[in-house]
């Protein structure tokens, strides 16, 4: 496997290639500085990489324009694209331009990373499909069949025992959006969906600023989604541990959601 990655923070590079040497000993990595070198010309040997980490800020430039350049090569790999935390506008519109993942760099684990890099090379690379693996690619294919009225489902960022959550947005602007597609096994049952269904239409009339607010449901390929608003607090448990950078009152924002909204239902 070949990797590029293109950062101008040579400590993230070392960091992201040491992690990625721990996985695959054999991996090939080449480092590319965007403060010394310019944009990769029509002659960069794009075919020979496998997959592409590439960051939104650049040092100069935007990892956004540097990105369309790429896309509009039939070699270009397969790209990992790098925002920062809470800049899910940037995510969309890397997603909209050609990325085929993104990470938040503050919250971009070894494990997180490693995943990223095995289901973008699950075809070329990873010749073994593990269930997990399985299970993602599944989800990723289900994204791109549902077809939402005027929003573009983008990419999976979560799954649970009744719902698979995607990253959207609407195809007039780059505003994040949630799509939830809730589990065929869920919606089996049709007088508990319908339920379901009528349960949300009377949510989506609640306006309060600790109610996530759905913006539209429906059906597709007899799949049941939910349009929602996209919270970017991060995970709870990972806002609950990080008191400095998440206040109390933002700390406590995701459970009055729930309690908020349960009377609802």
């Amino acid at each position: 496997m070949r990797v590029l990655i293109i950062d101008d923070d040579d400590d993230l590079r070392t960091l992201l290639a040491h992690h990625i040497r721990e996985q695959w000993p054999s991996v090939e990595i080449e480092q590319f500085d965007p403060l010394e070198q310019d944009i990769p010309g029509p002659d960069y040997p794009f075919a020979s990489f496998d997959v592409m980490i590439l960051d939104y800020m650049l040092g100069r430039g935007d990892g956004l324009q540097w990105l369309q350049q790429f896309k509009r090569r039939a070699d270009c790999p397969k790209v990992l694209f790098l925002t920062g935390a809470g800049n899910e506008i940037i995510a969309v519109r890397a997603m909209k331009a050609g990325a085929d993942d993104y990470q938040r760099k503050q919250e971009l684990t070894r494990e997180r990373l490693i995943t990223s890099i095995r289901d973008l090379t699950a075809n070329s690379v990873e010749r073994t499909l593990t269930p997990d693996l399985a299970v993602r690619m599944e989800g990723q294919s289900l994204g791109a069949r549902i077809k939402v009225p005027g929003i573009r489902v983008l990419h999976m960022i979560g799954e649970g025992g009744a719902s698979r959550v995607y990253l959207a947005s609407r195809e007039s602007d780059d505003e994040p959006l949630v799509v939830k597609i809730l589990r065929p096994d869920v919606t089996k049952d049709k007088v508990a969906l319908a339920r379901f269904m009528e349960e949300y239409a009377l949510v989506e009339r609640i306006q309060s600023p600790h109610v996530a607010r759905i913006l539209g449901h429906g059906t597709s390929e007899e799949h049941a989604y939910l349009v929602m608003e996209f919270f970017g607090g991060g995970v709870l448990r990972w806002c609950s541990a990080t008191s400095t950078a998440v206040s109390p009152s933002n700390r406590c924002r995701p459970v009055s959601i729930w309690y908020s909204s349960t009377p609802a239902l």
